[in-house]
Parts: structure tokens; C-alpha cells; sequence
């Protein structure tokens, strides 16, 4: 028998449900300038793998940003995330990244 986790609200609707699939962090850390970074998780072989950068990196500074996609992770790079005049992009000091799996 399958088991899982339902959260109903007031109405006695279902809001979550475990059932249907759900995400799996498997790790979350800083970007930061320079950086040639590869996780790797048996997971992110066999499941749906997604990374998400937050916060939302706009303009030059997500082309400062590769994301690889191996064959059991992911392999992070990124230039100097500066602009021209030398200044970091705005939002670079505060980039992180998840990875996991759905």
C-alpha cells in the first residue's frame, strides 16, 4: 500500500500532497566570483534535477553564470561577476543556488 502525506485546508480541499510528488533539496550554497564548483548525488542521476539561482540573476549578470548539467549533477562556474567599471553586479553578493530533484 502507497503512503504519503496529505495537509488539507478549512474546506477539507487538499493544499499538499505527497501522493502526486514533491522536491527534494539536496543542496543550496553561495555563488560567489571565480567559482568552478561540481555536486554531484546519486538522486540527480535518476530523478528530474532542477537548479534554481536566487535571487533572480538579470541582464550581463546571468551571462556571468554557466550551469552544466552532468550525467549524476551539476558543474556551477562563474567569471568575476563585475561589471566594466570594476563594481560587482548589483545582487551578486547575495546569489545562491539549489539543487535537487522533483
Amino acid at each position: 500500500m502507497a503512503q504519503g502525506l496529505q495537509v488539507f485546508n478549512e474546506l477539507g480541499s487538499i493544499v499538499f500532497d505527497t501522493n502526486t510528488k514533491t522536491i527534494k533539496v539536496l543542496e543550496r550554497f553561495k555563488i560567489t566570483p571565480n567559482m568552478d564548483r561540481t555536486f554531484t548525488h546519486p538522486l540527480l542521476a535518476s530523478d528530474a534535477p532542477f537548479y534554481l539561482i536566487t535571487p533572480v540573476a538579470t541582464g550581463y549578470l546571468i551571462d556571468q553564470i554557466t550551469v552544466t548539467k552532468l550525467s549524476n549533477g551539476f558543474r556551477v562556474q562563474t567569471n568575476n561577476l563585475r561589471m566594466s567599471n570594476g563594481n560587482l553586479y548589483p545582487n551578486a553578493n547575495f546569489l545562491e543556488i539549489t539543487i535537487g530533484v522533483y
